[in-house]
């Protein structure tokens, strides 16, 4: 497939998003980093191997698994999920995965 076809459907979204999130929850080495980093560390060692799982996902469901093709489905989920509060649910706890909380403790 060369790029994510706009006209995708609705299932095929929610079953890349299921499985986003299925793999996201289940990689303890990122959960406990989550936990126990500042964000800066986990730029640094945890996000590039989210990023990973989520490419590897998409190349699992036939989209292109490579940074454009992430970023281009992404999109596409953001689009869709204006229209379906499923999807958009879906989207919300990828990108809490992807993106936790700041710990501001070591901000000051």
């Amino acid at each position: 497939m060369d790029g994510v076809n706009s006209s995708c459907s609705y299932e095929k979204i929610k079953a890349v998003l299921l499985d986003m999130v299925a793999c996201l929850e289940s990689h303890a080495q990122l959960r406990q980093r989550n936990i126990e980093a500042d964000m800066f560390e986990y730029m640094l060692k945890s996000f590039p191997e989210a990023v990973a799982l989520q490419m590897e996902i998409l190349r699992r469901h036939d989209f292109p698994g490579d940074s454009e093709g992430t970023s281009q489905f992404l999109q596409l989920a953001s689009s869709v999920g204006k229209e379906d509060p499923e999807i958009q649910t879906l989207l919300t706890k990828v990108r809490s995965l992807l993106l936790p909380p700041v710990n501001y403790k070591n901000c000051v």
